[in-house]
């Protein structure tokens, strides 16, 4: 006799709101159970990076057929902040520090956690290069499964007549993205990209391809990822594949002052 699932209960969640584990499970109330879906669920909810441990129960129901399906979770620390420092033969003196909530929620003003969103922040400084980078991940848009981010970044490369960099390079840019589930293993991004780039202290000895970059120019792009992802764990897969492509065209329609096509895989 099959039996039915009644209702899911999530349980163990201090921190974590019970819609963003809710959304990650593929057994669902009404349905037979299926060994299978709840092997999915508990991969989903292991890939958010927010658990040390998930577990499955279940308790006797409205119904003879029925059981309640628990979801038993242990939070496990989704807030990083990492620094380090060292020293190389072409970034002379380098220093970084990151701060990470992989468990974001930007409404939560008292503790800024529970959301599944993912916010980073990167700070590097060193003898040669300073770049900075805030990044932002809304998994689910308004409650609908679209992903939204946005990356806002400064990188500064200086001249230095010890290294490897010989001029002067400053790229200030953000970039928009939108990704989309099409089924369980398969998934799209399309990111706009805007950078703006300068280019100067061009030694007069250097190459006239190099003169040619002096200046400051625009690249607008627009990018395609496209995903087959079987892992079991991204984190630490034991089984599965990944497979990557992504499509990028700058110019054009798009603007800027370059023109360009690429093609990555992976």
């Amino acid at each position: 006799e099959l039996i039915y699932v009644d209702k899911v209960r999530v349980i163990g969640n201090a921190k974590t709101k019970d819609i963003v584990i809710r959304r990650e499970l593929r057994a669902y109330p009404g349905e037979s159970f299926s060994g299978a879906k709840l092997k999915r669920s508990k991969e989903r909810l292991y890939n958010l990076g927010f658990f040390e441990d998930v577990r499955f129960d279940t308790e006797d129901g409205s119904q003879p057929n029925s059981k309640d399906l628990v979801v038993s979770v242990k939070e496990g620390k989704t807030g990083e902040f990492s620094f380090g420092g060292g020293y190389s033969s072409i970034d002379s003196v380098l220093g970084f520090v990151q701060i990470r909530q992989k468990n974001f929620d930007w409404q939560n003003t008292k503790t800024f956690t529970g959301a599944g969103q993912d916010l980073g922040v990167r700070l590097e400084v060193g003898g040669v290069r300073k770049n900075a980078e805030l990044s932002f991940t809304e998994p689910w848009v308004f409650g609908h499964p679209y992903s939204f981010g946005f990356d806002i970044f400064r990188k500064e490369y200086n001249n230095s007549s010890n290294s490897g960099y010989f001029f002067d390079e400053r790229r200030t840019g953000f970039d928009l993205r939108l990704g989309k589930e099409f089924t369980e293993y398969d998934k799209g991004l399309l990111m706009y990209k805007l950078e703006e780039v300068q280019v100067s202290d061009i030694p007069s000895t250097a190459s006239s391809a190099l003169v040619a970059e002096l200046g400051t120019n625009v690249t607008s792009s627009m990018a395609l990822t496209l995903t087959h992802d079987e892992r079991d764990n991204i984190y630490n897969p034991t089984k599965g594949f990944l497979l990557t492509g992504t499509g990028e065209v700058a110019g054009g329609p798009f603007g800027g002052d370059r023109d360009f096509a690429k093609l990555f895989g992976q």
